[in-house]
Parts: structure tokens; sequence; C-alpha cells
């Protein structure tokens, strides 16, 4: 374990590695502008697709794990890649957006 690493707070930005079960369709990739995805679908292995990139903060973070969770994909894994404290918390950052309805405001 690293003592000199920073400690991760609500909210500051990260960049995190978000794994989920399946393939997401390239129709929904404008929904994660800010991050690169990418889809596994060999033939001899569970397709599973990767999402990399940095969250302004845990809220958004909550929110991109909503819409995978929305879209059915079950959740692998999520890493913290990368803590970006807040001497880079003043960088340009476009804040993460759904550009696709909620799925579960369909149902209420």
């Amino acid at each position: 374990m690293q003592t000199n690493a920073r400690k991760l707070k609500l909210h500051q930005p990260a960049r995190y590695s978000i794994g989920v079960q399946g393939v997401l369709d390239a129709s929904w990739f404008d929904m994660f502008t800010n991050l690169t995805v990418t889809c596994d679908a060999g033939a001899n292995v569970q397709p599973i697709t990767v999402l990399t990139g940095q969250m302004l903060d845990q809220a958004m973070l909550v929110g991109v794990l909503n819409s995978l969770y929305g879209l059915g994909l079950c959740l692998l894994w999520v890493e913290c890649l990368e803590n970006l404290g807040v001497d880079q918390a003043h960088k340009p950052f476009k804040a993460y957006t759904p550009t696709k309805p909620n799925l579960l405001a369909t149902f209420a």
C-alpha cells in the first residue's frame, strides 16, 4: 500500500475503470461522452464492456453506474485508476449529462 497516495474524497475528480457484463450497443456510446468505451466480445469468452475515464466527483460516478443499471448491464467491477485530487480539479471538464431518456422513468 502506498503511503504517499492522495486520499480519495467525494467531491474530487478521479479516473475510473468500470466493467459490465455484456455488450453496450454503439447507439448508447453518446450517453457516455467523457468515457472511452471498449467491448470485448470474443468467441470463447463472455462479452465485457469496459468504460474508462475521468469522473468529476463521486456523484457523477453514481450517475454513470445508475445509467448502466438502467440499461440492464450487470456490474463486474469499479476501479479507481487515478485520484486527481484538488490540484487538478480546476481543469476544464465536460459534465456527464445523459442524452437518452432514463429507462426507469418510462415505468413511472
